[in-house]
């Protein structure tokens, strides 16, 4: 399980969302449970839970891709404005 959290993907994603919806005590035993399991149950599982739990999820993408978009758009300078950095002269 560690390693799908670094790895980072979908499915740690919609992990970490269910146990976020568990008490600590829930989550702690609903971690060793799914510890347990085989690869392909775990796979299996995660396969439900990202059906439970996939809209949320997206929504809650979306909001931080969102803020991330308009950090990385810039405002374009109308003519005439200046910028708000001073430009650098050329070197010699």
């Amino acid at each position: 399980m560690k390693d799908m959290r670094e790895r980072g993907g979908y499915g740690s994603r919609v992990l970490e969302h269910h146990f976020k919806t568990l008490s600590p005590a829930e989550a702690k035993a609903e971690r060793t449970r799914i510890q347990a399991l085989t690869t392909e149950q775990r796979m299996e599982f995660l396969r439900k839970l990202a059906e439970k739990y996939g809209p949320e999820i997206d929504k809650e993408k979306g909001k931080s891709s969102d803020a991330k978009e308009a950090e990385k758009k810039r405002r374009k300078l109308a003519e005439g404005e200046a910028s708000a950095s001073p430009a650098v002269a050329p070197k010699k």
